[in-house]
């Protein structure tokens, strides 16, 4: 007789050592799922053969025909997804493939992602993942999911860098998509002169980045996109943290700007800056953001061109509710509708402008209490048609040429105050104050 096993590709493992005869046996195996009743007088000592060593769990043993059997090693797919759990999930090995240990973290997380595919994911489940290193989303397609806010990524170390791998959570591969967990960036502890605390960070030129349904607080940048195409950073909520969102400015032909992001329905509340903060990117979507309760800016966004700013809520910030200021080369040919302003500040503008041009500004309710309602500074080629703007000091202040103002309805102090204007259209009608040229 001799020994065989079997590989059972249904079951997907190996059958137990089998004695069998070579001329007469009697032996019962279940094959592909099938059970096999294999009785009778056969000679099969052509076919089989006695291994030469014991079986190795992921080896196949096979005869070359006319040599001797060989264990081949069998080649299988990598896995899709897998889940790893926290150190205090109470999940065990059982359940997931990876088990933090509470300490470092991110070396099972990115331990993981290196086992991955392109276009794998990994599920987190309920916990904290405390973290001393950031976790690298470096492969193509990629999804990091928690199981919503009880999914909690803590920092636990200072950063040194302001680059791609700032955040503790840095993605630095196309397509990729961070979803359903909370961050705690623990900036009172750990913060360095680079501002590198990032909650989520997207690296150079990636593209096509999803981010949805993150909670991130206490960093110095709860999102940070750099210079990054075609990102969706949609139904976030960033507050305590010195920015909300941030995309990066490009100051050079060697970083470019970002381009076709779309930054819609946050909440950006109550951070020591800016809700959002956009660089000098262009064919934006900034849209449906409640940024309220900011130090200084609901939104503020630092150049750029062609770039949609629409039915935002942008209420009590220090400084300004919208404020689009060209520092970085002119604001250009943005569209800016449908936003709610509003500052109690004695100081504080509801929207303003300033160095821009070809300005659509249509739409808007702007409430200030010691500023403008909406102040146009260093404006041309802009209209400015079918707002509501109060304010005690004057509802809309333009400086430029070439502006056209209509259809505003203003009250409280001085309508509308033309400051330096030379040539623009201005057309009054009731309830608008009069101008004040």
């Amino acid at each position: 007789s001799i020994a065989t096993r079997f590989l059972d590709t249904y079951e997907g493992g190996w059958s137990s050592w089998k004695a069998m005869n070579t001329t007469n046996y009697d032996l019962d195996l279940t094959i592909n799922g099938i059970k096999k009743a294999f009785n009778g007088s056969q000679s099969v000592s052509a076919n089989l053969f006695a291994p030469t060593t014991v079986g190795t769990s992921g080896y196949l043993l096979e005869s070359s025909g006319s040599g001797s059997p060989r264990w081949v090693q069998i080649k299988r797919p990598r896995t899709a997804a897998f889940v790893i759990a926290a150190a205090d999930s109470g999940i065990g090995k059982d359940e997931a493939d990876y088990v933090c240990d509470g300490t470092a973290d991110q070396a099972e997380i990115n331990n993981a992602i290196a086992a991955l595919p392109e276009s794998g994911s990994i599920q987190l489940s309920k916990g904290h993942f405390n973290l001393t290193g950031p976790v690298l989303v470096n492969k193509a397609g990629v999804t990091i999911s928690g199981s919503g806010n009880g999914t909690v990524i803590v920092r636990k170390y200072t950063g040194n860098t302001s680059g791609g791998t700032c955040g503790l959570i840095s993605v630095g591969a196309d397509h990729c998509t961070v979803r359903d967990l909370s961050i705690e960036g623990n900036s009172s502890s750990y913060s360095d002169t680079y501002h590198s605390n990032a909650g989520i960070c997207v690296a150079q030129n990636i593209r096509g980045t999803t981010i949805t349904n993150i909670l991130a607080q206490k960093c110095d940048k709860g999102i940070y996109l750099i210079h990054t195409f075609h990102a969706m950073v949609v139904h976030n909520t960033c507050t305590a943290n010195r920015y909300g969102i941030k995309t990066y400015t490009g100051w050079s032909s060697s970083t470019p700007s970002g381009k076709e992001n779309f930054i819609c329905n946050n909440i950006c509340n109550d951070n020591t800056t800016s809700g959002i903060y956009m660089g000098s990117n262009s064919y934006c979507v900034i849209s449906g953001n409640v940024c309220n309760n900011n130090t200084t800016h609901g939104i503020y966004c630092s150049g750029g061109s062609n770039n949609n700013f629409s039915n935002n809520i942008c209420c009590t910030n220090g400084s300004a509710g919208i404020q689009l200021y060209g520092n970085n080369g002119a604001v250009s040919t943005v569209v800016v509708a449908g936003n709610l302003c509003y500052t109690s500040s004695d100081t504080g503008h509801a929207m303003y402008f300033e160095i821009a041009q070809y300005c659509m500004v249509y739409g808007n309710r702007c409430y200030s209490k010691g500023g403008y309602a909406l102040r146009m500074y260093k404006t041309q080629y802009s209209t400015i048609t079918g707002n509501y703007c109060s304010s005690n000091l004057a509802c809309i202040e333009v400086s430029g040429d070439y502006n056209a103002i209509s259809g505003n309805v203003c009250g409280g102090g001085t309508g509308i105050h033309l400051s330096a204007s030379g040539l623009s259209l201005i057309h009054i009608s009731e309830p608008t104050r009069q101008a004040e040229i």
